[in-house]
Protein backbone atom coordinates (compact mmCIF):
# COMPACT_ATOMS: atom_id res chain seq x y z
CA UNK A 1 0.00 0.00 0.00
CA UNK A 2 2.93 2.51 -0.10
CA UNK A 3 3.17 5.11 -2.92
CA UNK A 4 6.38 5.91 -4.06
CA UNK A 5 7.27 9.63 -5.25
CA UNK A 6 5.77 12.98 -4.00
CA UNK A 7 4.83 15.93 -6.21
CA UNK A 8 7.55 18.53 -5.72
CA UNK A 9 6.38 21.51 -3.33
CA UNK A 10 6.04 24.97 -5.49
CA UNK A 11 9.13 27.13 -4.46
CA UNK A 12 8.59 30.04 -2.37
CA UNK A 13 9.06 32.19 -5.08
CA UNK A 14 6.70 31.06 -6.90
CA UNK A 15 4.09 31.44 -4.51
CA UNK A 16 1.96 34.77 -4.41
CA UNK A 17 3.09 36.64 -1.68
CA UNK A 18 1.96 39.62 0.56
CA UNK A 19 4.70 42.63 0.49
CA UNK A 20 5.39 44.76 3.28
CA UNK A 21 3.19 48.47 2.72
CA UNK A 22 5.60 50.93 1.23
CA UNK A 23 7.62 48.29 -0.19
CA UNK A 24 9.02 48.01 -3.40
CA UNK A 25 10.88 45.02 -5.83
CA UNK A 26 10.93 47.11 -8.77
CA UNK A 27 14.09 46.61 -10.61
CA UNK A 28 14.63 43.79 -7.96
CA UNK A 29 16.47 40.89 -9.75
CA UNK A 30 15.81 38.19 -7.60
CA UNK A 31 12.27 36.76 -6.43
CA UNK A 32 11.29 37.62 -2.56
CA UNK A 33 10.46 35.86 -0.07
CA UNK A 34 8.53 37.73 3.54
CA UNK A 35 9.81 37.23 7.00
CA UNK A 36 7.79 38.69 9.02
CA UNK A 37 9.17 40.00 12.37
CA UNK A 38 7.07 40.33 15.08
CA UNK A 39 8.13 42.52 18.57
CA UNK A 40 6.57 40.49 21.03
CA UNK A 41 5.86 38.65 24.53
CA UNK A 42 2.94 37.79 24.05
CA UNK A 43 2.16 34.56 22.00
CA UNK A 44 -1.45 34.61 20.85
CA UNK A 45 -0.96 38.24 19.90
CA UNK A 46 2.18 37.56 18.51
CA UNK A 47 0.49 34.79 16.63
CA UNK A 48 -2.66 36.06 15.29
CA UNK A 49 -0.67 39.36 13.67
CA UNK A 50 1.83 36.61 11.75
CA UNK A 51 -1.63 34.98 10.70
CA UNK A 52 -2.65 38.36 9.65
CA UNK A 53 0.61 39.19 7.49
CA UNK A 54 1.01 35.91 5.98
CA UNK A 55 -2.56 35.17 5.11
CA UNK A 56 -3.11 31.94 3.86
CA UNK A 57 -6.42 30.49 2.21
CA UNK A 58 -7.79 27.53 4.93
CA UNK A 59 -11.39 27.35 3.57
CA UNK A 60 -12.03 23.87 2.97
CA UNK A 61 -8.41 22.99 3.45
CA UNK A 62 -7.40 20.15 4.75
CA UNK A 63 -5.21 21.63 7.47
CA UNK A 64 -1.56 19.92 9.09
CA UNK A 65 -0.27 21.26 11.69
CA UNK A 66 3.03 19.90 13.16
CA UNK A 67 4.70 21.34 16.98
CA UNK A 68 7.63 20.95 18.26
CA UNK A 69 8.27 18.44 20.79
CA UNK A 70 11.37 18.12 21.54
CA UNK A 71 10.45 17.31 24.95
CA UNK A 72 7.32 18.42 27.34
CA UNK A 73 9.47 20.90 28.76
CA UNK A 74 8.49 24.87 27.90
CA UNK A 75 9.49 27.19 24.90
CA UNK A 76 11.66 26.78 23.65
CA UNK A 77 11.76 22.66 23.75
CA UNK A 78 8.36 22.41 22.78
CA UNK A 79 5.75 24.27 21.26
CA UNK A 80 3.73 27.17 23.78
CA UNK A 81 0.10 25.77 23.80
CA UNK A 82 -1.02 29.29 23.51
CA UNK A 83 0.34 29.42 20.13
CA UNK A 84 -1.40 26.02 19.11
CA UNK A 85 -4.85 26.91 20.64
CA UNK A 86 -4.48 30.23 18.49
CA UNK A 87 -3.67 28.34 15.24
CA UNK A 88 -6.37 25.66 15.52
CA UNK A 89 -9.03 28.87 16.33
CA UNK A 90 -7.90 30.81 13.48
CA UNK A 91 -8.07 27.69 11.34
CA UNK A 92 -11.60 26.42 12.38
CA UNK A 93 -13.20 30.48 12.23
CA UNK A 94 -11.35 30.35 8.50
CA UNK A 95 -13.58 27.31 7.98
CA UNK A 96 -10.96 24.74 7.21
CA UNK A 97 -12.39 21.36 5.95
CA UNK A 98 -10.00 18.45 8.22
CA UNK A 99 -7.42 19.93 11.02
CA UNK A 100 -5.19 17.82 12.43
CA UNK A 101 -1.84 18.26 14.63
CA UNK A 102 0.67 15.66 14.16
CA UNK A 103 4.34 14.62 15.31
CA UNK A 104 6.56 12.12 16.53
CA UNK A 105 9.54 11.82 19.33
CA UNK A 106 12.50 9.63 18.02
CA UNK A 107 13.10 8.29 21.05
CA UNK A 108 10.43 8.39 23.81
CA UNK A 109 6.28 7.82 23.32
CA UNK A 110 4.44 10.70 21.47
CA UNK A 111 1.25 10.47 23.10
CA UNK A 112 3.07 10.58 26.78
CA UNK A 113 4.23 13.65 26.25
CA UNK A 114 0.95 15.36 24.20
CA UNK A 115 -0.73 14.49 27.48
CA UNK A 116 1.94 16.36 29.64
CA UNK A 117 1.02 19.29 27.58
CA UNK A 118 -2.73 18.60 27.71
CA UNK A 119 -2.87 18.76 24.08
CA UNK A 120 -5.72 15.79 24.21
CA UNK A 121 -7.83 17.74 26.45
CA UNK A 122 -6.92 21.15 23.63
CA UNK A 123 -7.82 19.09 20.80
CA UNK A 124 -11.12 18.20 22.05
CA UNK A 125 -11.96 21.42 23.27
CA UNK A 126 -10.83 22.68 19.94
CA UNK A 127 -11.78 20.44 17.35
CA UNK A 128 -8.93 19.27 15.85
CA UNK A 129 -7.15 15.46 15.39
CA UNK A 130 -4.29 15.01 17.27
CA UNK A 131 -2.28 12.05 16.05
CA UNK A 132 1.21 10.57 17.67
CA UNK A 133 2.65 10.13 14.42
CA UNK A 134 4.88 6.53 15.95
CA UNK A 135 1.38 4.59 16.77
CA UNK A 136 0.41 4.79 13.05
CA UNK A 137 0.11 1.36 11.15
CA UNK A 138 2.32 0.92 8.52
CA UNK A 139 -0.15 1.67 5.67
CA UNK A 140 -0.48 5.05 7.03
CA UNK A 141 3.38 5.74 5.59
CA UNK A 142 3.74 6.62 2.52
CA UNK A 143 7.74 5.91 0.79
CA UNK A 144 9.17 8.95 -0.82
CA UNK A 145 12.01 7.72 -3.12
CA UNK A 146 14.20 10.72 -4.74
CA UNK A 147 16.51 10.21 -7.73
CA UNK A 148 19.50 9.83 -6.20
CA UNK A 149 18.93 9.94 -2.48
CA UNK A 150 21.16 10.21 0.35
CA UNK A 151 18.68 7.84 2.31
CA UNK A 152 19.45 4.28 1.48
CA UNK A 153 15.94 2.79 0.66
CA UNK A 154 14.35 5.92 0.65
CA UNK A 155 12.29 7.57 3.56
CA UNK A 156 8.42 7.47 5.14
CA UNK A 157 6.32 10.09 5.61
CA UNK A 158 2.81 9.90 6.96
CA UNK A 159 0.05 9.73 4.43
CA UNK A 160 -1.89 12.81 6.53
CA UNK A 161 1.04 15.32 5.56
CA UNK A 162 1.54 14.32 2.19
CA UNK A 163 -2.27 14.97 1.43
CA UNK A 164 -3.11 17.93 3.24
CA UNK A 165 -3.64 20.93 1.36
CA UNK A 166 -1.59 23.09 3.65
CA UNK A 167 0.99 22.07 5.81
CA UNK A 168 1.84 24.25 8.89
CA UNK A 169 4.96 23.84 11.11
CA UNK A 170 5.16 25.39 14.44
CA UNK A 171 8.71 25.86 15.18
CA UNK A 172 11.06 27.66 18.26
CA UNK A 173 14.71 28.79 18.25
CA UNK A 174 17.17 26.28 19.03
CA UNK A 175 20.90 25.54 18.79
CA UNK A 176 23.02 22.41 19.94
CA UNK A 177 26.26 21.25 19.97
CA UNK A 178 25.62 18.11 17.84
CA UNK A 179 25.05 18.47 13.58
CA UNK A 180 23.70 19.93 12.13
CA UNK A 181 23.44 22.35 15.44
CA UNK A 182 20.13 24.06 14.50
CA UNK A 183 16.80 22.83 15.75
CA UNK A 184 14.03 25.71 13.60
CA UNK A 185 12.50 25.17 10.73
CA UNK A 186 14.70 22.90 8.63
CA UNK A 187 15.23 20.19 11.31
CA UNK A 188 11.60 19.91 12.19
CA UNK A 189 10.98 17.70 8.73
CA UNK A 190 12.72 14.90 11.32
CA UNK A 191 9.39 14.72 13.28
CA UNK A 192 8.10 13.81 10.50
CA UNK A 193 10.14 10.77 9.71
CA UNK A 194 8.70 6.86 9.96
CA UNK A 195 10.73 5.17 11.87
CA UNK A 196 10.81 1.94 9.30
CA UNK A 197 10.63 1.64 5.66
CA UNK A 198 6.89 0.23 5.28
CA UNK A 199 6.42 -3.52 4.80
CA UNK A 200 10.21 -3.51 5.98
CA UNK A 201 12.07 -3.94 9.27
CA UNK A 202 14.51 -1.34 7.71
CA UNK A 203 15.24 1.18 10.93
CA UNK A 204 15.05 4.77 9.47
CA UNK A 205 16.10 6.49 13.28
CA UNK A 206 18.64 4.51 12.84
CA UNK A 207 19.98 4.97 9.40
CA UNK A 208 19.82 8.71 10.22
CA UNK A 209 21.77 8.96 13.66
CA UNK A 210 24.27 6.17 11.65
CA UNK A 211 25.22 8.52 9.18
CA UNK A 212 28.62 10.66 8.65
CA UNK A 213 26.31 13.50 7.71
CA UNK A 214 22.98 14.00 8.62
CA UNK A 215 22.27 17.32 6.45
CA UNK A 216 21.92 15.74 2.88
CA UNK A 217 18.82 13.64 4.46
CA UNK A 218 17.32 15.67 6.50
CA UNK A 219 16.83 18.55 3.46
CA UNK A 220 15.11 15.90 1.38
CA UNK A 221 12.86 15.32 4.66
CA UNK A 222 11.89 19.26 3.66
CA UNK A 223 11.81 18.85 -0.01
CA UNK A 224 9.43 15.85 0.13
CA UNK A 225 6.58 18.06 2.21
CA UNK A 226 7.86 21.86 2.47
CA UNK A 227 5.85 23.92 5.07
CA UNK A 228 3.60 26.18 3.57
CA UNK A 229 3.66 28.38 6.53
CA UNK A 230 6.39 27.89 9.09
CA UNK A 231 5.83 30.03 12.71
CA UNK A 232 9.21 30.19 14.32
CA UNK A 233 8.87 31.26 18.29
CA UNK A 234 11.91 32.76 19.49
CA UNK A 235 10.38 34.71 22.16
CA UNK A 236 12.69 32.27 24.08
CA UNK A 237 15.71 31.32 22.54
CA UNK A 238 18.61 28.60 23.62
CA UNK A 239 21.84 28.38 21.65
CA UNK A 240 24.60 26.14 22.62
CA UNK A 241 27.26 28.24 23.61
CA UNK A 242 25.19 30.21 25.75
CA UNK A 243 22.20 30.29 28.27
CA UNK A 244 18.50 30.38 27.27
CA UNK A 245 17.72 34.25 26.73
CA UNK A 246 14.32 36.60 26.46
CA UNK A 247 14.49 37.72 22.84
CA UNK A 248 11.15 38.68 22.89
CA UNK A 249 10.92 38.06 18.68
CA UNK A 250 8.24 36.11 16.37
CA UNK A 251 9.05 35.05 13.09
CA UNK A 252 7.05 33.75 10.38
CA UNK A 253 7.79 33.30 6.79
CA UNK A 254 6.92 30.53 3.85
CA UNK A 255 10.36 29.35 3.15
CA UNK A 256 12.12 27.56 5.72
CA UNK A 257 15.45 28.28 4.92
CA UNK A 258 14.85 32.40 5.24
CA UNK A 259 13.20 31.30 8.46
CA UNK A 260 15.76 29.90 9.74
CA UNK A 261 18.98 32.52 8.20
CA UNK A 262 16.84 35.03 10.35
CA UNK A 263 16.86 32.50 13.54
CA UNK A 264 20.04 31.97 13.69
CA UNK A 265 20.79 35.55 13.23
CA UNK A 266 18.67 36.26 16.64
CA UNK A 267 20.98 33.23 18.08
CA UNK A 268 24.29 35.26 17.31
CA UNK A 269 22.98 38.47 19.17
CA UNK A 270 23.55 36.75 22.28
CA UNK A 271 26.99 34.93 21.70
CA UNK A 272 29.96 36.54 22.45
CA UNK A 273 31.02 39.08 19.82
CA UNK A 274 34.19 37.12 18.15
CA UNK A 275 32.04 34.27 17.86
CA UNK A 276 28.72 35.92 16.21
CA UNK A 277 31.37 37.51 13.56
CA UNK A 278 33.67 34.84 12.77
CA UNK A 279 31.13 33.04 10.13
CA UNK A 280 28.38 34.52 7.85
CA UNK A 281 24.99 33.55 8.23
CA UNK A 282 25.01 31.36 5.03
CA UNK A 283 28.31 30.52 5.38
CA UNK A 284 26.83 27.82 8.63
CA UNK A 285 27.08 24.39 6.72
CA UNK A 286 22.81 23.26 7.09
CA UNK A 287 21.85 26.73 5.33
CA UNK A 288 24.75 26.68 2.54
CA UNK A 289 23.61 22.71 1.82
CA UNK A 290 20.01 24.10 1.49
CA UNK A 291 20.42 27.44 -0.55
CA UNK A 292 22.97 25.48 -3.00
CA UNK A 293 19.96 22.81 -4.10
CA UNK A 294 17.84 25.00 -5.20
CA UNK A 295 14.17 24.72 -3.51
CA UNK A 296 14.66 27.22 -1.50
CA UNK A 297 16.06 30.53 -1.48
CA UNK A 298 19.48 30.91 -2.60
CA UNK A 299 20.47 33.78 -0.41
CA UNK A 300 19.90 36.43 2.28
CA UNK A 301 19.38 38.83 -0.47
CA UNK A 302 16.27 37.00 -0.98
CA UNK A 303 14.09 37.62 2.30
CA UNK A 304 12.38 40.70 2.28
CA UNK A 305 11.27 41.63 6.14
CA UNK A 306 7.43 42.69 6.55
CA UNK A 307 7.83 44.86 9.91
CA UNK A 308 6.24 47.38 11.89
CA UNK A 309 7.32 50.48 13.31
CA UNK A 310 8.19 49.41 16.72
CA UNK A 311 10.10 45.92 14.82
CA UNK A 312 11.67 48.14 12.22
CA UNK A 313 15.03 48.45 14.11
CA UNK A 314 15.85 44.83 14.64
CA UNK A 315 14.83 44.27 11.27
CA UNK A 316 17.69 46.87 10.10
CA UNK A 317 20.38 45.21 12.43
CA UNK A 318 19.27 41.47 11.24
CA UNK A 319 19.29 42.56 7.62
CA UNK A 320 23.13 43.70 8.54
CA UNK A 321 23.79 40.41 10.34
CA UNK A 322 22.69 38.84 7.20
CA UNK A 323 24.37 41.08 4.69
CA UNK A 324 20.86 42.26 2.91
Amino acid sequence: GAWVGCAASAPAASRRLPLRVGASVEGASLPRTPVALIAATDRRHATEKALALLDITLREKRVFVQPTLHSAAPAPYSTHTHILATLARHARSRECRDLVVATRHSLHPTAALFRAKQLPTMARELGFDLLALDELPSHQWRLVHPEHSAWEMGFALPRQVMDADVYVQLTTALSDAEAPHLRMALHGARGLLGSRIPGSDHNLDEELAACGDPIPRQLELVEARTPDLILLDAIDVLDAATSGERCGVFVAGLDPLAVDAVGLALLRRYQPEEDATSQAIFDHPLLRAAASRGSMIASAREIAFLTDEASAPLAEELGARLGI
